[in-house]
């Protein structure tokens, strides 16, 4: 992180003039904090937690095979309706990958820019173009976050909804199972309860798709960075710099009073 922090902020500093006043310093800002934070959690979320995930749930697998597989196989039917049902496993929206704390902070930079230069904003009048710019912003966000937590809500509640509907056939087919003699009420309780440790990990590998999503977002603004052409940087002027450091323009040892 550190070492990506270091390189983008030497890229930032040989960028042109005109792409540093588009970026605005709330961008800049944006890009070295929290997208390199977002970004170094790739390795997290895209590695190292899915491989748990699928440890943990070949684990539960084997437990519920080894018990009775009838009813393993009606537990398991769970997987697929979670990939189906799941939004997160689906191409991200736009709005997804900018929502909640980047935009909040890109607002919160905004407002810091504004009052960092008020006697401009009040010297040529612009109080009223700043109120609407900042809450044209809140808006969007405010949109956006509604529109993640509308899928949110439809995810949780299919989630929901899934997890009763397989406690239900598990209850019923065991019954009847137990009613053959091939399963008794041990086994059905046994699954009930074994059934949250093979819902875990779905849920792991499915949050894992969406945290990378956000990751991937975060990383292409980094690295979009490295695209832009950088102005080529000039040594000092020889005229420029007082004559007792003129020698010392070929070592770099430079030193202005």
């Amino acid at each position: 992180m550190l070492s990506l922090r270091r390189s983008l902020y030497e890229r930032l500093l040989h960028l042109p003039l005109p792409r540093l006043w588009e970026m605005k310093t709330g961008g800049i800002l944006s890009r070295l904090t929290g997208d390199v934070e977002t970004t170094t959690g790739l390795l997290q979320m895209a590695i190292v937690s899915p491989a748990i995930s699928v440890i943990r749930l070949i684990i539960a697998i084997g437990i519920l095979i080894a018990l009775n597989w009838q009813l393993a196989l009606t537990a398991m039917a769970i997987i697929p309706g979670v990939m189906v049902l799941s939004p997160d496993l689906r191409p991200a929206h736009p709005a997804d990958l900018s929502v909640g704390a980047q935009g909040r902070r890109d607002r919160r930079r905004r407002v810091g820019e504004t009052f960092s230069g008020i006697r401009v904003v009040r010297a040529f009048r612009q109080e009223i173009q700043e109120l609407i710019s900042f809450m044209l912003g809140r808006h969007t966000v405010l949109r956006k976050e509604l529109f993640a937590h509308r899928r949110e809500l439809l995810l949780w509640t299919s989630w929901g909804l899934l997890e009763a509907g397989i406690s239900v056939v598990i209850v019923w087919f065991g019954g009847y199972l137990n009613i053959v003699g091939r399963a008794t009420v041990g086994d059905i309780m046994a699954f009930q309860w074994y059934m949250f440790l093979l819902l875990n990990p779905v849920w792991n590998i499915v949050n894992s798709f969406s945290e990378m999503q956000r990751s991937l977002a975060a990383m292409e603004r980094v690295f979009e960075c490295w695209r832009w052409k950088t102005t080529s940087p000039t040594a000092p002027a020889r005229s420029m710099l007082p004559r007792w450091c003129g020698s010392c323009v070929s070592t770099g040892d430079v030193r202005v009073p």
